[in-house]
């Protein structure tokens, strides 16, 4: 079986935006409890390309910042992927966009913190 790039990427889209019953979807949190693991970050199954596709199918917002080549909206699952001791926020930690402050920061509650933090645009 020969399967492109594009249908991979399309099982990933169905599957999180329409497959699932709606008794199923109603008792995830698609915060806690669905992760899409990628074997690359570049390339059209890499992290990059992913996170777009899956962010417009099942984030689709108006309310929308870009960051350099990154689209940030209210509701968006996001990671951190370098330790900030500051913010007591490590590498791995899971959380979800809340608000955006178009001119300085993004405010995310962390999931396994329960508490709030604002990011600087500039350390994105």
């Amino acid at each position: 079986m020969n399967t492109t790039l594009e249908e991979v990427k399309k099982v990933f889209v169905d599957i999180l935006d329409g497959r699932m019953t709606r008794e199923e979807a109603d008792r995830l949190d698609p915060i806690q409890d669905i992760q899409v693991l990628a074997p690359m970050k570049k390339g059209p199954i890499g992290t990059e390309n992913l996170n777009q596709v899956l962010q417009q199918a099942l984030n689709p917002q108006e309310d929308v910042v870009f960051h350099g080549a990154y689209r940030f909206s209210p509701g968006d699952k996001v990671m951190q992927i370098r330790n900030n001791y500051t913010k007591e926020v490590y590498n791995g930690d899971i959380g979800q966009i809340t608000k955006i402050d178009r001119e300085e920061q993004i405010h995310i509650i962390w999931c396994s913190r329960k508490y709030g933090v604002q990011m600087a645009f500039r350390r994105l």
